[in-house]
This record gives C-alpha cells, sequence and structure tokens, in this order.
C-alpha cells in the first residue's frame, strides 16, 4: 500500500514509473540504465569494467595500476547462447513499463515471443497485460514480478 500510495504521489508531482524501481519525469529516463533494460550492447571502459558486445560478457581486472599501466587484462569472458539471450531479454524487458515489444523480439531472435514464453499469458489480465504490440506487466504484476518471471524463463543451466 505504502509504495502504491508513493508511486500515486510521484505521478502528481510528474513523475512516472518507467522501469520497475525507478521514477522519471518524461523524457529524462536514464539512458545509461534503459541500454541495460533493452540488452542492448555496451562497453566498459577503466579497471574493474564490464561490457557486454555481441553476446559475450567480459570484464577487465581490478588492478587500476595495471590498467593505468596499460597492462589491464580481461579476465572473466562468458559467451551467451541463443536461450539465455532471449531469456535475459523478456526478464529485462519485462522490468520496464513498455515491456517486451513483439516485434523487436521477432527481429532479434526470428521466434516469436508468445512461443518461447506461453507461461505470461497464464498471468493476464490481472499480472500481465498482452496486446498486439507487446508483453508487460500491470501495476499489480509488477509487485510479483520475481515469481512470475521464475515461473515463466528458462532458468535451467544454458549449457551451450
Amino acid at each position: 500500500d505504502m509504495y502504491a500510495d508513493m508511486e500515486e504521489m510521484l505521478a502528481i508531482y510528474g513523475y512516472h514509473k518507467y522501469e520497475i524501481s525507478n521514477f522519471s519525469r518524461e523524457g529524462k529516463e536514464s539512458r545509461h540504465n534503459l541500454k541495460y533494460w533493452r540488452r542492448e550492447d555496451y562497453l566498459g571502459f577503466g579497471s574493474a569494467a564490464h561490457s557486454c558486445f555481441d553476446n559475450v560478457r567480459f570484464a577487465h581486472s581490478r588492478d587500476v595500476d595495471a590498467y593505468i599501466d596499460g597492462k589491464s587484462t580481461i579476465i572473466e569472458v562468458e559467451k551467451i547462447g541463443a536461450r539465455e539471450a532471449m531469456d535475459e531479454y523478456a526478464m529485462l524487458g519485462m522490468r520496464l513499463s513498455e515491456g517486451v515489444d513483439f516485434e523487436r523480439f521477432y527481429s532479434r531472435f526470428g521466434k516469436r515471443f508468445a512461443e518461447v514464453f506461453p507461461a505470461f499469458a497464464k498471468y493476464a489480465p490481472e499480472f500481465v497485460e498482452i496486446d498486439d504490440r507487446g508483453c508487460r506487466f500491470t501495476q499489480k504484476g509488477m509487485l510479483v514480478s520475481n515469481a512470475i518471471l521464475s515461473d515463466a524463463l528458462n532458468l535451467e543451466d544454458y549449457g551451450e
């Protein structure tokens, strides 16, 4: 109830929820965070920086001196398989108030969202809203999103 009250109060002052835990005025959403939630490529520079590019995640050493000396090495590399990429895209996209856009999903993965993630439909209309454009949590669904995501996504070992 307190969260719903806070959300209402923020709306009165011109703030809208654009992500499960972030509010902003229109046009002032964090572009930095939206890159992650939309699962777009990003590059990090510096010691301990993380990146994800072309379905490969990697991290640099935390050794600042080595970085300054130009000797920084990549210490972690993880290739992301096709199914894991779809699960991440769905999980991150569902964090956004806009949800997952079906056209973008199909364009990116060559598969229909409803065929890959049929479990979301069983939570409609109370917790999940589905229309011709996409799939998103309702206000009530945002509050229980972790439970729904755990059910709807393929959280097994990907092993690809």
